[in-house]
């Protein structure tokens, strides 16, 4: 928050992450103040599995909370199931909304044997709502959905070009900075350990990641035009 307030709230955004239950509607207009335009709910830290009527309330909660917050969303990071339930207020799916690349995909038995990762569970419905303004798609985390960091994640490729063609003015680019651990690997350990940051070549990701955004009207829509409208 401190670097957020120095940078000054009209050209610096947050999401923040905060408990609902007890932060008051005071704090929320310190942080919209701050520059902060939404609160983040991430079903995918602890490696649990997610019940998904109950993340449902969640985000109802939460959307009755930041309902007069100008230019608020809830940024979500579930897995890709959630997106086949009917969403009551619009999201910011992060992480391409946990779609998997095909090297994660191979890994689990449910998908091993897909070939096509746009027909994956959650990635047609993703798409729809991002149709119908529902849901914003942030492409970030790539080597969270993907195995093959050493090569930049290219098999996040087909999922990319895919969105971009079907809405390319409802993405988002993140970095995903500092690069933290999966939820699977904190499951039975304690919170005094220390958690070390992954080592991820960005500038590999960033590259590839131009090569797939063809299209230069789609590009400055991903990196610039479409944050700028959507954290105003």
């Amino acid at each position: 928050m401190k670097s957020v307030r120095d940078g000054g709230s009209r050209i610096v955004r947050g999401i923040a992450v905060v408990d609902i239950e007890k932060i008051s509607d005071a704090n929320l207009m310190e942080l919209h103040d701050a520059g902060v335009r939404g609160l983040r709910i991430n079903k995918q830290a602890d490696g649990k599995s997610t019940d998904l009527n109950a993340l449902k309330d969640t985000i109802l909660q939460t959307a009755s909370r930041i309902q007069y917050l100008p230019g608020w969303k809830i940024q979500l990071f579930c897995a890709p199931a959630m997106w086949e339930v009917a969403l009551p207020v619009q999201v910011i799916a992060d992480h391409v909304g946990g779609m998997l690349a095909l090297s994660k995909l191979q890994l689990n038995a449910a998908t091993s044997s897909l070939d096509d990762t746009t027909k994956q569970p959650g990635f047609e419905a993703l798409v729809k709502l991002a149709r119908a303004s529902k849901a914003i798609v942030k492409l970030s985390g790539f080597y969270r959905l993907s195995d093959r960091t050493e090569s930049g994640c290219d098999d996040m490729e087909p999922i990319v070009k895919a969105l971009v063609e079907a809405v390319p003015h409802r993405l988002v680019w993140g970095s995903d900075w500092p690069h933290t651990g999966e939820g699977k690997d904190r499951v039975n350990r304690g919170l005094e350990a220390v958690e070390e940051f992954r080592e991820i070549d960005d500038a590999r990701i960033i590259q590839n990641l131009r090569s797939w955004v063809e299209d230069e009207k789609a590009w400055m829509g991903l990196m610039v035009q479409n944050p700028a409208g959507f954290y105003a």
